[in-house]
């Protein structure tokens, strides 16, 4: 029918043409076109004159002396020079919208967002029929809402957002059933939702968040099937629910699910809500979402959310949900039932118990599953390997035990691994190494044992691999320096050996290296010097030998650890030289000569020389020999010279000895009367000073004092005999030694069979060893001293031993080092352990502890248990504390005055207590200082670079801090992780602005979180000046613009903008962040392009711009992301063809483009072999399914949906499973499986349809050719008729007939070239 249509059409216009001169003809059409563009210049020039003044500039262009089509902002059509589009976003315009606009008849586009316009939409853009696209978006329009907008009948977008309309939304919208997207959000409107809305049946958005709308939706609304993004937020409707980041308070109502039965969204963080969860929230059969974390509920997780099967979302973290029992994790068994849910968080609560098997039948759509931070013991099933889509796992900071399944690595989706601080045991599992994507790996302070696994190569991807805190063994392989992309590795407080490897320089990214404390050897590799990057290092507590390698070139190097190792040579001068170092330490070697004075060598608290006894020089301050130019041969000649004195004191000593002898022989009658008076001298010194100076209590040793003048008085009684007195002294004091010897090792023997008869009888097997037929030194777990041989240290962490600690333990008077870690003892710690003064080192975390802590409890090291009760007060008197962890207890109450004095404390952890520290603001000497969830409250001091000048890691977060942040924070160069985790601030939370002063921080910050605060406003434009920053997190807050200097965080591998409220365009600068594997955009209001700068952005691995408004192509230099797994661009208006370049990111996993524009066929992506996910739904595609895709083996779903697709349905691979795949609404469709109903692919149907259109083909062509020989005899009869008349005149202004023919040919083959494309 309309292939009939337009050759009537055509031959309508020949007849015209035949009858109007040609000459009429050009005059006509010319006037027409000056015409129409006189009408279309007019109005954009009244346009001009109704914007202000000072604005015009940038519409300067918009004169008589250029095209019409050349103005800014103007686009025309390509036929009729018409204009058809008019873009002036984003100009900062000010001014009224002209009433002139509605004069421009063919416009299809028009964009004046982000600007500055004032007044009202004038009516006349009513008479823009044509218009498809209308956006005004974020200015200061005001008034009602035009109703003669709904005559704009082809509007496919309109969207008023952010500006100031009021009253009702217009019920005569509902008859504009194009429209897809319909944004209306953060205006004054008011009224009840339109129920003709209803009829919009092609709404694919609609957002009307941030009004002032009541009443109920009306059930038209679920006519909408067409719906993917509907946000009525911070109404009064009762669809969504946000009550995040207030301060609301009292339990939540038994009722509540039965109030709110409609929910689909429900966010209560944030808040201090107590009491249980309510079961009736499991009765909102529709809730996808929720979300209640960092509250201070308790009681057990409820059963029955396992009744809510279209759960998504479920976030209790942060709270005290559990009893530390068995039966807390029971909800995770009926959580199976939900088999939509993608995210799972209960961290840091109080859930105890075995963790269950049946977390293996978790929804196989889970993506993240958090139970860190609490109780779970037991061991992480082999079934764990079911949840196939896991990208996060976080189990750390439990009591997890045995080995890490081998099945761990079927996860190939995982990214994210955190086990730290449980007590996992065996070796680690080489499977981790098919892992490939797998970016951070966290299994520091567990029991590992066994080598590193050289498998871990493989996963390219890695940026931070932590195994610290182990018992790994065997060399480091060499294949982690094959991994490109590493930026942290952490092997420390292992036993580790054999040399730090050469090829440790290819890791040209590495930023900081730990191999601290382990048995390493040889010399420090020289490569170290091509780590460019490297920023911390520390090699201390090795046995390394030789110089200082030439490092000259690591001039951004801020903590350098050498200590504690056989070093030697001189301290390089070039150290003095590097600016940003903020500590060295190079103690206990033995470097010699002079100690530089420049650079960080003149500040003594941010550097240690000491045990280095032949360095001289340096700054007074360090006490040092001056250096003096020695000549030659001069300290060999020192050396013989105290060998010589030695020698000649020996020899002397001998003829002392003899002499004295032969004296006592010679004089042995004339002595018996004082023999006796001498002896009871002798026992006098012996017992009274020898025995009591000995006593292994210093409470019951006598004084200097005391002992010095009992030896005078015994001096004075045998004056004549010193001599003699001295060296029988020294012979009795030496038999004394080996007598308590003896004794004090049946001390020690005796205690440690007191402990042991404490534990529980199947724990004692572990301790077999420790009996009377092995040396008391040869006991597991004992160490003893060399000289003495008593016992120094005791280490049984990681035995799973169960029973109480003995009080017999403060027996081991010379213990300097006690590990009871990773146990099961209970109970409380005996106040016995008060008199082991010696003692260092005491570690009993990761134990079931209770009670207070006693009083005389010193040095403690890294506590980790279930204390209660108050600080002792007596802690302060530690005076040589360095580092004090109290984290993850009961404590309550306030930190200690008195602890302000503790100068050299470095560390202070009181996470997740109740302590409130008004003696915190004393501790100047703190390197760390972590109070996150306790319920400080108040503002932070203003002068906080004063108190903490050294502050390295700050943790201030799940406080209820209020006020700004301190700008004197920028003042704190040492600082790297500034974390304020969820601060219901009044300038960050409930809704407040971020501060501009969070650009001012320290340029080696790290570390910046501030997500789940609401914050509004805009992200500070000189938020590039962070350059060390490798994590930034904004995600879940109201932030309105993306900064184009986030490009300039050169380090930045965690981007975290989604679900804000960012408008623009995605920054083309984003493509300079070459390290950045993930960016999430999504949730966002950003239109305009995709960047093609967005693809040089090689290390992306996850790139989600999804639910914008982006329009414009898709790059095909999208080709160049050849890591890239995950690519999510749904939801936009993004048009024009698919690039055939996708089909090169041969590591694509999922491809997400659904509830687009896009248009053509479906491109040959046939290369993909690891494709999972394929979603082109909601597109305009055509043509037919590639009968590749069937050999996809990866592929687990397909959505081909709602688009013009034709031809057959295969019917293999994942054609084969209805639930695989999902191809509706393509109505050209035939065959598939017979689930799918579809009519049969007829081949008689097919050439019956190509026989039709060659037949039609064919009229028309004949049809053309009639016409044109018509034309043809009309122009010869006129030729001929005037041949004679004009025989004589010159041909000048004629054409000639073999010029009209050659025209004539050419219209013909426009014609048919036009057909042929038609037909196509």
């Amino acid at each position: 029918m309309g292939f009939t249509f337009k050759v009537m059409r055509l031959i309508l216009v020949s007849a015209f043409l035949v009858i109007v001169p040609f000459e009429d003809l050009d005059m006509l059409c010319a006037q027409t076109i000056r015409l129409t563009e006189e009408t279309d210049k007019q109005a954009l020039l009244e346009f001009k004159a109704h914007v202000s003044e000072t604005n015009r500039v940038v519409l300067d262009s918009w004169n008589d002396s250029l095209p019409l089509c050349m103005w800014t902002g103007v686009k025309c059509g390509s036929k009729h020079r018409r204009v058809t589009g008019v873009d002036l976003g984003g100009l900062k315009l000010t001014g009224v919208v002209s009433p002139f606009i509605g004069n421009l008849s063919f416009l299809r586009s028009l964009n004046l967002a982000d600007n500055f316009f004032s007044g009202a939409i004038p009516f006349e853009v009513g008479n823009l029929f044509r218009l498809q696209y209308l956006n005004m978006s974020n200015n200061f329009l005001g008034g009602a809402l035009p109703v003669v907008l709904s005559n704009c009948s082809s509007l496919s977008s309109l969207d008023l957002s952010s500006n100031h309309f009021e009253q009702g939304v217009p019920a005569e919208f509902g008859s504009l059933s194009k429209l897809v997207l319909l944004s209306l959000g953060r205006n004054n409107l008011t009224g009840k939702f339109p129920a003709s809305l209803g009829n919009l049946t092609s709404l694919q958005m609609l957002d009307i968040i941030y009004n002032q709308m009541d009443g109920e939706i009306p059930g038209s609304i679920a006519r909408l099937k067409q719906i993917v993004f509907f946000r009525i937020a911070l109404n009064t409707f009762t669809v969504f629910l946000s009550i995040t980041g207030n301060s609301f308070a009292g339990s939540l109502r038994p009722d509540f699910g039965s109030l709110l039965p409609n929910l689909q969204i429900l966010y209560m963080g944030i808040n201090n809500f107590t009491g249980s969860i309510p079961e009736s929230l499991s009765n909102i059969s529709n809730l996808q979402q929720l979300d209640i974390p960092s509250n201070h509920l308790t009681g057990k997780i409820p059963l029955s959310f396992g009744r809510l099967r279209n759960l998504l979302r479920l976030g209790l973290n942060n709270n005290s949900l559990g009893s530390y029992s068995s039966g807390d994790l029971d909800f995770l068994g009926a959580m199976a039932n939900c088999t939509r849910l993608q995210y799972l968080n209960v961290g840091m609560n109080k859930l105890g118990g075995q963790l269950p098997m049946s977390i293996a039948n978790l929804s196989t759509q889970l993506t993240e599953l958090s139970l860190g931070i609490n109780f779970i013991s037991g061991s992480i099933p082999h079934g764990i390997a079911n949840l196939v889509r896991l990208q996060a796992l976080d189990m750390g900071e439990n009591l997890l035990t045995g080995k890490l399944p081998p099945s761990f690595g079927e996860l190939s989706e995982l990214r994210k691994v955190l086990l730290y601080s449980n007590q996992l045991s065996g070796e680690i599992p080489s499977s981790l190494g098919n892992i490939t994507w797998l970016t951070y790996l966290y299994l520091i302070n567990n029991t590992f044992e066994g080598s590193i696994p050289s498998s871990l190569g493989r996963c390219s991807y890695l940026l931070d691999l932590n195994l610290g805190t182990n018992k790994l063994n065997g060399s480091i392989p060499h294949e982690l320096m094959e991994l490109p992309s590493l930026i942290i590795l952490n092997v420390s407080f292992n036993s580790l050996v054999g040399p730090l490897r050469e090829d440790v320089g290819n890791l040209k990214f590495l930023l900081g290296l730990d191999v601290s404390y382990n048995k390493l050897s040889g010399q420090i590799p020289s490569s170290l010097g091509n780590c460019l990057s490297l920023e911390y290092l520390w090699l201390q507590g090795n046995s390394f030998v030789g110089s200082i390698p030439d490092m000259t070139r690591l001039t951004g190097l801020r903590f350098l650890d050498l200590s504690k190792n056989n070093l030697s040579g001189t301290i390089p001068e070039y150290l003095a030289n590097f600016s940003k170092l903020q500590n060295l330490n190079l103690s206990t070697n033995n470097f010699e000569g002079a100690v530089p004075t420049e650079g960080i060598f003149g500040n003594t608290s941010a550097m240690s020389i000491v045990g280095n006894i032949n360095l001289c020089g340096g700054i007074p301050s360090l006490l040092l020999e001056p250096c003096s130019v020695e000549l030659p041969g001069k300290h060999s000649s020192s050396v013989k010279k105290i060998i010589a004195i030695c020698v000649s004191s020996g020899i002397a000593s001998l003829l002392l000895l003899s002499l004295s002898v032969f004296y006592i022989c010679r004089y042995k009658q004339r002595m018996k009367n004082v023999r006796v008076e001498m002896v009871e001298c002798l026992s006098q010194l012996v017992y009274q000073v020898g025995v009591r100076c000995s006593e292994e209590s210093p409470v019951n040793r006598i004084s200097m004092a005391e002992a010095l003048r009992k030896l005078v008085s015994v001096r004075d009684t045998l004056r004549p005999f010193s001599l003699m007195l001295l060296q029988v002294l020294a012979l009795h004091t030496l038999v004394f030694c080996c007598q308590a010897s003896t004794f004090t090792d049946q001390t020690d023997k005796q205690a440690l069979l007191e402990f042991q008869s404490n534990l529980s009888p199947n724990s004692r097997v572990s301790l077999a060893s420790w009996n009377e037929s092995f040396d008391l030194c040869n006991w597991t777990g004992v160490t003893c001293a060399r000289k003495h041989k008593r016992v120094s240290g005791l280490n049984l962490s990681g035995m799973k031993l169960t029973g109480v600690i003995s009080p017999s333990i403060g027996n081991l008077s010379f213990l300097t080092s006690l590990s009871l870690s990773h146990n099961y003892f209970h109970g409380s710690i005996p106040p016995e352990v008060g008199k082991l003064f010696r003692l260092q080192h005491l570690n009993l975390s990761n134990n079931v502890l209770g009670g207070g802590i006693p009083l005389g409890l010193s040095n403690c090291f890294a506590l980790l248990n279930n204390l209660e009760h108050e600080i002792p007060s007596e802690l302060a008197s530690l005076s040589s504390l360095v580092l004090l962890s109290l984290r993850r207890n009961a404590l309550t109450g306030k930190l200690p005055a008195s602890f302000g004095i503790l100068t050299s404390l470095e560390r202070l952890d009181l996470a997740y207590n109740r302590v409130f520290p008004p003696a915190i603001y004393n501790l100047s000497s703190l390197l760390f200082l972590s109070i996150p969830t306790n319920p400080f409250s108040g503002q932070l001091r203003p002068d906080v670079d004063l108190l903490y000048p050294n502050i390295q890691v700050l943790f201030l977060g799940g406080n209820a801090f209020k006020g700004q942040i301190p700008s004197s924070l920028a003042n704190i160069t040492s600082l790297r992780d500034y974390s304020i985790l969820v601060l219901a601030t009044t300038d960050l939370g409930g809704g407040g602005k971020m501060s501009h002063a969070i650009s001012n921080l320290s340029n080696r910050l790290t570390y910046l979180f501030l997500g789940g605060n609401f914050i509004s406003g805009s992200i500070s434009h000189d938020i590039g000046n962070l350059e060390s920053l490798q994590t930034f997190k904004v995600e879940q807050s109201l932030l309105t613009e993306i900064p184009p200097s986030l490009g300039n965080l050169s380090m930045i591998a965690e981007l975290y903008l989604y679900n804000n409220s960012f408008k623009g365009t995605i920054p083309s600068t984003l493509g300079n962040c070459s390290y950045l594997p993930y960016l999430g955009l999504d949730y966002n209001m950003l239109h305009g392009s995709i960047p093609q700068e967005l693809m040089e952005a090689r290390s992306l691995v996850s790139l989600n711009v999804s639910y914008n408004n982006l329009t414009g192509d898709l790059p095909s230099e999208v080709g160049k992301l050849e890591n890239l797994i995950q690519l999510y661009v749904s939801h936009n208006q993004l048009s024009g063809h698919i690039p055939q370049t996708l089909g090169s990111c041969l590591s694509l996993e999922d491809i997400s483009l659904n509830r687009n524009l896009f248009e053509g066929s479906i491109i040959n992506i046939r290369d993909l072999r690891d494709l999972k996910l394929l979603d082109l739904s909601n597109n305009n595609l055509s043509g037919s399914i590639p009968g590749y895709l069937v050999n996809l083996s990866s592929l687990e779903y397909v959505n081909l949906s709602v688009n013009s697709l034709e031809g057959p349905v295969p019917t293999e691979g994942a054609f084969r499973n209805f639930s695989q795949f999902s191809i509706f609404a393509n109505i050209n469709l035939c065959g598939g499986i017979p689930e799918l109903q579809l009519k049969p692919c007829s081949v008689l149907g097919e050439i019956k349809r190509v026989k039709k259109k060659k037949i039609v083909i064919g009229i028309g062509a004949g049809v053309a050719l009639f016409v044109l020989s018509v034309i043809i005899g009309i122009i010869s009869r006129c030729w001929f008729k005037k041949r004679n008349k004009n025989d004589r005149e010159l041909p000048r202004n004629r054409l000639a007939i073999s010029e009209i023919v050659k025209e004539l040919f050419i219209i013909r083959e426009r014609f048919f070239k036009t057909r042929r494309t038609a037909g196509r």
